[in-house]
Protein backbone atom coordinates (compact mmCIF):
# COMPACT_ATOMS: atom_id res chain seq x y z
CA UNK A 1 0.00 0.00 0.00
CA UNK A 2 1.41 3.37 -0.98
CA UNK A 3 1.33 6.12 1.58
CA UNK A 4 1.71 9.75 0.70
CA UNK A 5 2.98 12.49 2.92
CA UNK A 6 1.68 16.01 2.71
CA UNK A 7 3.98 18.64 4.18
CA UNK A 8 2.68 22.11 4.93
CA UNK A 9 4.86 24.89 6.27
CA UNK A 10 3.86 28.08 8.03
CA UNK A 11 5.83 31.26 8.53
CA UNK A 12 5.00 34.85 9.41
CA UNK A 13 7.77 36.24 7.23
CA UNK A 14 6.31 37.08 3.81
CA UNK A 15 9.67 36.88 2.03
CA UNK A 16 10.38 33.45 3.57
CA UNK A 17 6.97 32.22 2.43
CA UNK A 18 7.55 33.52 -1.12
CA UNK A 19 11.02 31.96 -1.25
CA UNK A 20 9.58 28.58 -0.27
CA UNK A 21 6.76 28.92 -2.77
CA UNK A 22 9.26 29.68 -5.56
CA UNK A 23 10.88 26.35 -4.65
CA UNK A 24 7.47 24.66 -5.05
CA UNK A 25 7.04 24.11 -1.32
CA UNK A 26 3.56 24.37 0.16
CA UNK A 27 3.91 27.17 2.70
CA UNK A 28 1.25 29.48 4.12
CA UNK A 29 1.72 32.83 5.82
CA UNK A 30 0.36 32.11 9.29
CA UNK A 31 1.31 32.47 12.91
CA UNK A 32 2.38 29.00 14.12
CA UNK A 33 0.75 29.72 17.49
CA UNK A 34 -2.60 30.58 15.85
CA UNK A 35 -3.06 28.58 12.65
CA UNK A 36 -6.21 28.21 10.57
CA UNK A 37 -5.96 24.42 10.38
CA UNK A 38 -8.81 22.24 11.60
CA UNK A 39 -8.54 20.33 14.87
CA UNK A 40 -6.74 16.98 14.73
CA UNK A 41 -5.33 17.50 11.22
CA UNK A 42 -1.69 16.39 11.49
CA UNK A 43 0.24 13.29 12.53
CA UNK A 44 3.39 15.34 13.12
CA UNK A 45 4.05 18.99 13.90
CA UNK A 46 7.64 20.16 13.61
CA UNK A 47 8.79 23.35 15.30
CA UNK A 48 12.35 23.99 14.21
CA UNK A 49 13.98 27.04 15.76
CA UNK A 50 10.70 28.70 16.66
CA UNK A 51 10.31 28.46 20.45
CA UNK A 52 13.25 30.77 21.16
CA UNK A 53 11.49 33.57 19.24
CA UNK A 54 8.29 33.43 21.28
CA UNK A 55 7.56 35.40 24.44
CA UNK A 56 4.87 32.81 25.23
CA UNK A 57 6.05 29.45 23.84
CA UNK A 58 3.18 27.71 25.61
CA UNK A 59 0.82 29.15 22.97
CA UNK A 60 2.64 27.17 20.30
CA UNK A 61 2.25 23.99 22.36
CA UNK A 62 -1.47 24.62 22.83
CA UNK A 63 -1.86 25.10 19.08
CA UNK A 64 0.26 22.03 18.27
CA UNK A 65 -1.90 19.99 20.60
CA UNK A 66 -5.05 21.28 18.91
CA UNK A 67 -3.95 20.47 15.36
CA UNK A 68 -2.27 17.16 16.17
CA UNK A 69 -4.21 13.93 15.79
CA UNK A 70 -4.54 11.66 18.80
CA UNK A 71 -1.10 10.23 19.63
CA UNK A 72 0.46 12.71 17.18
CA UNK A 73 4.07 13.79 17.54
CA UNK A 74 5.63 17.17 18.17
CA UNK A 75 9.22 17.47 16.95
CA UNK A 76 11.20 20.38 18.36
CA UNK A 77 14.60 21.86 17.64
CA UNK A 78 15.49 24.64 20.07
CA UNK A 79 18.74 26.28 21.17
CA UNK A 80 20.11 25.43 24.59
CA UNK A 81 21.31 27.88 27.19
CA UNK A 82 24.82 26.76 26.19
CA UNK A 83 24.28 28.30 22.75
CA UNK A 84 24.98 31.66 24.40
CA UNK A 85 28.59 30.51 24.97
CA UNK A 86 29.43 29.66 21.37
CA UNK A 87 31.58 32.31 19.65
CA UNK A 88 30.24 31.47 16.17
CA UNK A 89 26.47 31.67 15.70
CA UNK A 90 26.00 32.81 19.28
CA UNK A 91 22.39 32.74 20.43
CA UNK A 92 22.30 36.49 21.05
CA UNK A 93 23.60 37.32 17.55
CA UNK A 94 19.99 37.03 16.34
CA UNK A 95 18.14 40.04 17.72
CA UNK A 96 14.79 38.20 17.35
CA UNK A 97 15.80 35.59 19.94
CA UNK A 98 14.03 35.94 23.27
CA UNK A 99 15.24 32.97 25.30
CA UNK A 100 17.30 29.79 25.05
CA UNK A 101 16.12 26.66 26.86
CA UNK A 102 17.66 24.54 29.57
CA UNK A 103 16.97 20.82 29.45
CA UNK A 104 14.74 21.12 32.50
CA UNK A 105 12.94 24.15 31.04
CA UNK A 106 11.98 22.48 27.78
CA UNK A 107 11.10 19.27 29.62
CA UNK A 108 8.75 21.15 31.95
CA UNK A 109 7.23 23.13 29.09
CA UNK A 110 6.33 19.93 27.27
CA UNK A 111 5.14 17.92 30.26
CA UNK A 112 3.10 20.85 31.67
CA UNK A 113 1.11 20.76 28.43
CA UNK A 114 0.67 16.98 28.52
CA UNK A 115 3.23 15.87 25.99
CA UNK A 116 5.10 12.64 26.68
CA UNK A 117 8.76 12.95 25.81
CA UNK A 118 9.84 10.07 23.58
CA UNK A 119 13.33 11.24 22.63
CA UNK A 120 15.51 14.04 23.99
CA UNK A 121 19.05 14.74 22.81
CA UNK A 122 21.46 17.64 22.75
CA UNK A 123 23.37 18.27 19.54
CA UNK A 124 26.00 20.53 18.06
CA UNK A 125 26.61 20.97 14.35
CA UNK A 126 29.70 22.10 12.50
CA UNK A 127 30.29 23.97 9.28
CA UNK A 128 33.35 21.96 8.36
CA UNK A 129 34.90 18.57 9.29
CA UNK A 130 36.91 19.95 12.23
CA UNK A 131 33.89 21.72 13.74
CA UNK A 132 31.79 18.60 13.20
CA UNK A 133 34.24 16.44 15.16
CA UNK A 134 34.57 19.07 17.88
CA UNK A 135 30.76 19.38 17.97
CA UNK A 136 30.38 15.63 18.61
CA UNK A 137 32.54 16.05 21.72
CA UNK A 138 30.93 19.30 22.90
CA UNK A 139 27.35 18.05 22.49
CA UNK A 140 27.91 15.56 25.31
CA UNK A 141 28.61 18.38 27.77
CA UNK A 142 27.45 21.70 26.32
CA UNK A 143 25.10 21.04 23.38
CA UNK A 144 24.15 23.92 21.10
CA UNK A 145 20.59 22.71 20.50
CA UNK A 146 17.95 20.31 21.74
CA UNK A 147 16.23 17.79 19.51
CA UNK A 148 13.03 16.54 21.12
CA UNK A 149 10.26 14.23 20.02
CA UNK A 150 7.14 14.28 22.18
CA UNK A 151 3.80 12.53 21.84
CA UNK A 152 0.45 14.17 22.45
CA UNK A 153 -1.30 12.45 25.38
Amino acid sequence: KKQFITVIGVDLNESAVKLCQRKNLFVKKQDAAHTKFKNHTFDIVRAQNILEHLSQPEKLLIEAKRILKRDGYLVIHAPTHFSTLYPITNFWDDYTHIRPFTKRGIYRLLTDFNFQIIYFKGYTVGRNPLETVLGKILEKFIPFGWFVIARKI
